[in-house]
């Protein structure tokens, strides 16, 4: 009988036992801490019990040196490198349009012209006043030359020869302007104006992209934008491209944080010779920091909180679980880089490390 209520006893207490791990082991889950008193506590009931303590079942992964890649990840939009938006100069009708949605137009190409008839006759007036003021000029040097006008009056002759000259200038510059011309080789992207519509100055005229080259502007924190030099290679992700990477780099890193956002901008160029990119695109943008060779590495899953705000994992030795505390460095796609408290050849518990204390036996599976 009394054996039998013995027995009875001790199948009580491993379920009080197995109750109090389920539930340590789901508090654990919910928020990682130092490992839990009550689990001590149970762990020495069953060595005053004389029951064995139960061995836990655990996978173990052995560490490596790897290659671990520090990276800023963000979102942006894509811009042509060279953009202009070509504006009227002079007033009039529009004579002269050849400029459509998608056409390719080289460096130098007359795209529209704006009636040149006032502009031209300016010009003939201009040229005449200019003549007759420098053969006015020319007399008046002879003159003063031999004595017979004053200092002022051939100052006065000159100043008169100098604003024909400019104005001159000014109604060459204006019959040039009645010509819209391309700055660059590139594609009409938006044109803004119609054949004889009247047109004033400043008006948009049309709008020239070169999208060989791609412009990508992001905004990084005070924390990374330290890390980021010119010349970091960067790379560009589309959802219309699921399996295609664009490769470009730093071009500038920005020195003062907007104020509106409180970031630091940093400008950065790709190719796009092929024309796959187009401006307004929607991108993943991936800015490479540093490469850091033969590192150790674990998945950020594993790690657990100390009550100090540090962290530690569990690896398995002779059988046993043994915590270290570790010191990491980053986190980089649910990866962790470790500067300290492992080794190569460790073997981190991976399975089933929520269920093991420091030194609590354990089954590699």
């Amino acid at each position: 009988m009394k054996k039998e209520q013995n027995l009875w006893k001790k199948i009580i207490w491993v379920g009080v036992v197995i109750v109090l791990v389920v539930l340590v082991a789901r508090c654990n889950r919910m928020q990682p801490t130092e490992p839990n008193k009550t689990v001590d506590k149970v762990r020495k009931s069953f060595q005053k019990m004389g029951v064995k303590e139960a061995v836990t079942p655990v996978k173990v992964i052995v560490l490596k040196p790897v290659t671990f890649v520090s990276k800023v990840k963000t979102v942006s939009t894509t811009k042509a490198k060279r953009d202009y938006i070509l504006s009227s100069k002079i007033a009039g009708e529009i004579t002269f349009l050849n400029a459509e949605i998608g056409n390719h137009v080289a460096e130098g190409e007359i795209l529209g012209r704006i009636d040149p008839e006032v502009a031209q006759a300016n010009l003939h007036q201009a040229q005449a006043n200019y003549d007759l003021a420098n053969n006015s000029y020319i007399r008046q040097k002879q003159l003063a030359e031999k004595g017979l006008i004053s200092q002022q009056q051939l100052d006065t002759s000159e100043a008169q020869f100098r604003i024909a000259e400019a104005t001159l200038e000014m109604a060459r510059i204006n019959l040039h302007n009645s010509n819209i011309i391309s700055p660059i080789n590139g594609i009409v992207a938006e044109k803004f104006v119609a054949l004889h519509e009247y047109t004033t100055v400043g008006k948009d005229f049309v709008r020239i992209i070169d999208s060989s080259r791609i412009e990508v502007e992001i905004g990084v924190s005070d924390k990374d934008i330290v890390r980021i030099q010119p010349n970091n290679r960067a790379y560009l992700s589309f959802s219309s491209y699921p399996n295609k990477k664009f490769e470009g780099v730093v071009a500038n890193v920005g020195t003062q944080a907007k104020q509106d956002v409180k970031t630091f901008p940093v400008r950065l160029i790709f190719n796009n010779q092929d024309g796959l990119i187009k401006g307004g695109m929607i991108a993943e943008v991936t800015v490479l920091l540093n490469v850091y060779q033969n590192v150790i590495v674990i998945p950020f899953y594993l790690l657990q909180q100390t009550e100090n705000g540090g962290y530690y994992v569990f690896v398995e030795k002779n059988g046993q679980a043994i915590r270290c505390d570790i010191t990491i460095a980053e986190i980089q796609d649910d990866q962790v880089r470790v500067i300290s408290g492992l080794s190569s050849e460790d073997k981190l518990i991976t399975d089933g490390y929520k269920y093991v204390t420091d030194k609590s036996p354990v089954q590699v599976n």
